[in-house]
């Protein structure tokens, strides 16, 4: 079995947007490869005071350099941190595995919260009775307190 890397650099306006995964050559077809993972992006905003410790961190003299997947996987681990800090306001790596896989699961989390307060905010809108908007936006309070629950974790 061999691995790949994807790594993208996107120039935008406000900055720039990096997106990395794992590839790795399918099992079941041979010549194919497969994401192993999922695809972590982000987008860099020059302006955030987090943006400059982001960049420092991603020198590899920092970096794990034990093997190449390794070193790859501390740059996820970066982006998956400022991704987090873009919440939070503070740029932290994580100092183990265990810190690293809870922030990777509680960003998994606050995105699919987003989409679904954003599902639920246009149903809402395009709801005539007043019982069903008032449920909706019940269900809406609700989501909005975990996401912030989850964002204070982070």
């Amino acid at each position: 079995m061999y691995y790949q890397w994807w790594f993208l650099i996107l120039s935008q306006p406000a900055g720039f947007a990096l997106s990395l995964a794992h590839l790795r050559g399918s099992q079941g077809q041979s010549g194919q490869t497969v994401l192993e993972g999922p695809i972590i992006s982000t987008t860099v905003q020059a302006e955030l005071p987090i943006t400059r410790d982001f960049l420092a961190s991603l020198n590899v003299a920092g970096l794990p350099r034990l093997h190449l997947r390794a070193l790859y996987q501390g740059w996820i681990e970066r982006f998956e941190a400022y991704s987090a800090a873009r919440l939070t306001g503070r740029f932290v790596t994580a100092s183990d595995v265990s810190i690293a896989e809870r922030r990777r699961a509680a960003l998994s989390d606050y995105e699919r919260l987003t989409r679904e307060i954003s599902t639920i905010r246009s149903r809402a809108a395009k709801e005539t009775q007043m019982s069903h908007r008032v449920e909706f936006n019940l269900q809406l309070k609700q989501l909005e307190s975990s996401l912030v629950q989850i964002a204070n974790d982070l």
